[in-house]
């Protein structure tokens, strides 16, 4: 594969990197009649694995992420308690 371009999460190009092999592989095997390159399953079954593990890390990542910067947003806040006196319509 010459270039190898992408728009897509970092945590799925490598999942895509070995479809998109694999894919060429028996490509090629067909436009010379031959067999396509054999892959391991047991390696294959081994990187959806850890490829799945990762995935499910970098979510769980991302979401405690999201919990620390609102706890930290939520410290910063303070309460105003107040009341309305009087509402005025104002057309726009």
């Amino acid at each position: 594969m010459p270039v190898y371009t992408h728009f897509t999460s970092p945590i799925r190009r490598y999942p895509d990197i070995i479809v998109h092999r694999q894919l060429i592989s028996v490509i090629e095997a067909n436009k010379k009649n031959t067999k396509a390159i054999p892959f391991n399953d047991d390696i294959l079954k081994s990187l959806v694995e850890r490829c799945n593990k990762n995935k499910t890390n970098a979510k769980k990542v991302s979401s405690d992420c999201e919990k620390v910067i609102l706890l930290i947003i939520f410290s910063f806040s303070y309460v105003f308690i107040s009341k309305i006196s009087q509402l005025l319509h104002r057309p726009f």
